[in-house]
């Protein structure tokens, strides 16, 4: 079960640049991910190099002046509390391909208790061996590959690399974000985000849900689109995970987080004193919001609140206790909010750890009251798409209120925006049609 970034580069012609662009991609996709990283790549044979740690330490010291016409990559990021180990980096290799995935099998029962890559992996194996000739196994592994989007319930995005070619295939609900681009040099380059494309592009495609596509030497091949495919965007994606410079529908995921920002300033009720007040964005997904309440209301912005260098995001820590340790260390807050009336603008409240800690923080400066909004609904269940949201035990709106979360977080207001609002703000297809965390009741697939 994973929520992770994933890259490929292809061309015809054999590139000196395609690992040294590879490796800043997946730096790019840091955030998707930060608990392992690797690479696989063409010279023959499909060879791979991985390890545990952050992009900038995995590939410290390490060769990137070889020729290939492929390469793929991977950014681990565990969900389900699951912490990494070496067994669980890819790309995963197999005797006829390589694999690299960000991916969530709902149906448990049949994966017989195997992890999702090694569901998905032995699967598209399947009837693939050395006896067959390679147009054969190629054959199989293209039908496999269909019976993997029409016959499994799940959330993924998958490139395959094989030794002529590469497969992009994404789940028939369309929940993860998933790009490829044909750069102005000529070469295909496949991405979680669209920040991760390195060179200027000709053009940004989406693949699009339930689509299988080949890139090989005679192009672009759209080998299958299933028939009944959804369009639910993942909501937690457009406040949080995505890089704010990444598109969504053509536009800029910072301009999807302004608005909504925008929207809270609309809807606010209570007559903040514009002299004496200051709007001030959670780093670092809160800041976009913070600006467009900003922009709306007209009260001052500062950004008068920093994380410490280094801090990256806390949310995609895999262990708890290491989470608690970074928030109590990771702010500096600016001594100028003291007296003042801060509005502090957030994408979200999940455990509530992150935001105590950092109020606790403020209130040493004594600020004369401080006032929480949130761009996004409350969370009210665990997330069955692959995003690492707690049980619903730890989440902060297990058994409480809004007036006993304001309590618990410790601010004199708390306010969230509706899903109503966000779906007038962003559209209504989103992962609430089929993903329970942001509505009160649970979603039958």
């Amino acid at each position: 079960m994973e929520k992770c970034g994933i890259i490929g580069y292809y061309s015809n012609i054999p590139n000196n640049d395609f690992i040294k662009y590879s490796i800043d991609s997946l730096y790019r996709l840091q955030h998707r991910g930060r608990e392992g990283s690797g690479i696989s790549w063409i010279d023959g044979n499909i060879t791979t190099f991985k390890g545990n740690g952050l992009v900038a330490d995995v590939y410290k010291g390490f060769n990137t002046n070889i020729s290939t016409n492929s390469v793929i990559g991977h950014n681990r990021y565990s969900t389900s509390g699951s912490i990494s180990s070496g067994d669980n980096l890819q790309p995963l290799i197999t005797p006829f391909f390589s694999l690299v995935h960000n991916g969530n099998i709902i149906d448990y029962k049949s994966s017989n208790g195997k992890s999702d890559s090694q569901y998905i992996t032995e699967l598209l194996m399947m009837g693939i061996n050395n006896n067959n000739s390679y147009n054969d196994n190629i054959s199989i592994l293209e039908q496999n590959l269909i019976k993997l989007v029409k016959g499994i319930e799940g959330v993924y995005c998958i490139i395959i690399q094989t030794k002529t070619s590469l497969y992009l295939l994404r789940d028939r609900y369309g929940v993860r974000p998933f790009f490829y681009s044909i750069s102005e040099s000529g070469y295909y380059t496949i991405s979680s985000e669209s920040v991760g494309f390195i060179e200027r592009t000709i053009k940004t495609n989406i693949v699009s849900p339930g689509e299988i596509i080949r890139i090989d030497s005679s192009g672009l091949n759209r080998l299958y689109l299933y028939g009944n495919s959804k369009n639910y965007f993942c909501l937690f994606e457009l406040i949080y995970f995505m890089d704010y410079n990444s598109q969504y529908k053509g536009e800029p995921v910072y301009n999807i987080r302004f608005k909504l920002g925008s929207k809270l300033a609309e809807i606010e009720d209570i007559d903040f004193n514009k002299e004496n007040s200051i709007i001030i964005g959670s780093p670092n997904s809160g800041i976009p919001g913070g600006q467009g309440y900003s922009f709306m209301s007209k009260i001052k912005y500062k950004q008068w609140i920093k994380k410490e260098t280094g801090l990256g995001r806390t949310f995609i820590l895999p262990d708890n206790n290491e989470r608690k340790e970074k928030i109590k260390k990771g702010f500096k807050v600016d001594e100028r909010i003291a007296d003042r009336d801060i509005i502090l603008i957030d994408d979200s409240i999940v455990r509530g750890n992150t935001m105590k800690g950092l109020i606790e923080k403020m209130r040493k400066y004594n600020p004369k009251s401080i006032h929480v909004r949130i761009v996004s609904p409350q969370i009210n269940n665990p997330c069955k798409m692959g995003i690492d949201l707690p049980t619903k035990e730890e989440l902060v709106t297990y058994n409480r209120d809004i007036e006993s979360i304001r309590e618990f977080i410790g601010v004199d207001t708390l306010r969230y925006i509706s899903l109503d609002v966000v779906y007038e703000t962003v559209g209504d297809k989103l992962c609430t049609k089929i993903c329970p965390c942001f509505v009160k009741k649970d979603i039958e697939w």
